[in-house]
């Protein structure tokens, strides 16, 4: 069974992401796009209709899957990034994603339930509090570790391995859930500092002309980064549990589906 190099995999990340040529190569139009969705919800938010923030959530949604499927795409292809290609990859890729985000909106439902339940049946006491609260606590960590290896589908759908399944996923991450899970922990802390600096500095930014804009461009370039990390390690990891491995029988090869 294959196992994930925890090193390699962080070190092979930010050289991918220190190469500012292929990173601006592969957030490229994409990330004009998710400028404008992020913009235009900030300007017309009080005026917006439903249908408008569907739309911008949609824009902000394609504008991320584009994003990372070039990343993916990139780094089990070696395939130069496209400007705005929405084929069979993009499509899908946004599709799971949806998924995994209504799964986790349903689960963090669930534990906010059961927050208040135990804390209607054990009382509002700080002791009470304190078990409930741990309680949650281990039941969150232990499905965001089953979770994780879920993420795998994500580069298999950016190069068109239909065959490879939420299944196989999971088979593919037995036994190195915790590794995945560490690598997330580690290239996110990089920008764990910049984004609490902004969110201390956000309320006095509001005050000063432009700073609101300002605050939601600096959103815009931690979103671009975050989404460049996060799509390269998973690609790695991928590159090291899936691609070529006889178990699955997948290989990164382009599948001529994308229109």
């Amino acid at each position: 069974m294959r196992r994930v190099r925890i090193g390699a995999t962080v070190r092979g990340t930010f050289d991918f992401a220190l190469t500012l040529r292929v990173v601006v190569g592969c957030a490229g139009g994409w990330s004009v796009l998710l400028l404008v969705a992020m913009l235009a919800g900030w300007a017309f938010h009080s005026q917006m209709r439903w249908f408008g923030e569907v739309g911008t959530r949609a824009a902000t949604m394609l504008a991320f899957a584009g994003m990372a499927v070039n990343v993916h795409r990139r780094v089990l292809l070696g395939e130069s990034p496209s400007l705005l290609r929405i084929g069979r990859s993009e499509m899908t890729y946004a599709w799971r994603t949806l998924v995994m985000g209504i799964f986790v909106a349903v689960m963090s439902l669930v534990l906010a339930l059961l927050y208040f339940l135990g804390s209607y049946l054990l009382g509002n006491g700080l002791p009470a509090r304190i078990l409930i609260g741990i309680l949650c606590a281990c039941v969150a960590l232990f499905v965001l570790i089953e979770f994780i290896g879920s993420l795998l589908v994500l580069p298999a759908a950016a190069v068109n391995e239909a065959s490879f399944r939420w299944s196989d996923a999971w088979r593919a991450a037995e036994r190195n859930k915790l590794a995945i899970l560490s690598v997330s922990v580690i290239c996110w802390l990089p920008l764990a500092l910049p984004s609490a600096a902004l969110i201390v500095i956000e309320p006095r930014l509001a005050s000063w002309p432009g700073g609101s804009l300002a605050a939601e461009v600096a959103r815009w370039i931690m979103a671009v980064v975050e989404s460049v990390l996060t799509a390269a390690w998973i690609s790695l990891v991928f590159n090291g549990l899936v691609d070529g491995n006889p178990d699955f029988a997948v290989t990164s090869t382009d599948g001529g589906g994308d229109t």
